[in-house]
C-alpha cells in the first residue's frame, strides 16, 4: 500500500467513525440518555475534523491539538465560519460536562439541538474532503 492509499484509508476510517458516532448519538437520544448523546455528538465532530486534517497531512492525538488546529487552519483562514468554530468549542465543553459531571443535566431538547449542529459540522468536514 502506498502512502497516499494509506492516507486515504485513514481518512475513510475517520469518516466511518464519525458516521457511526452520529448513529450512536441518535440511539442514545432514543434511549433517553441525552448526556451520552452529547458525548457521541462531540466524537462525531472530532473524528470528522480528524479526517480533514489527516487528508491535509496533519494528525493530532490530543483533543487540544485538534481544537487549536480547527481554529488556526479552518476558522482563521475563513474555511469554516466563526460560528461553527465556536460551536466546536462549546461542544468540547459540553462533552466534558456530559462525561465528567455526575449531574450534567442535558435534557432531550438540548441534546437534540446539539446533535443537529454536530451533523452540520460533520457534513461541512465531509465537504472539505
Amino acid at each position: 500500500m502506498t502512502f497516499d492509499q494509506a492516507k486515504a484509508a485513514l481518512v475513510q476510517a475517520y469518516l466511518q467513525k464519525a458516521r457511526r458516532a452520529l448513529e450512536s448519538m441518535h440511539r442514545e437520544l432514543d434511549a433517553g440518555d441525552p448526556d451520552q448523546a452529547v458525548s457521541r455528538a462531540y466524537y462525531a465532530c472530532f473524528y470528522a475534523a480528524s479526517a480533514v486534517f489527516v487528508n491535509e497531512g496533519r494528525k493530532f492525538v490530543k483533543h487540544t491539538g485538534l481544537r487549536s488546529a480547527v481554529h488556526l487552519h479552518l476558522v482563521k483562514p475563513g474555511r469554516l465560519s466563526t460560528e461553527m468554530g465556536r460551536f466546536y468549542e462549546e461542544l468540547f465543553a459540553a462533552r466534558s460536562k456530559a462525561e465528567y459531571e455526575v449531574e450534567a443535566g442535558f435534557d432531550g431538547a438540548a441534546a437534540t439541538a446539539i446533535g443537529s449542529r454536530a451533523r452540520q459540522f460533520v457534513e461541512l468536514m465531509e465537504a472539505f474532503l
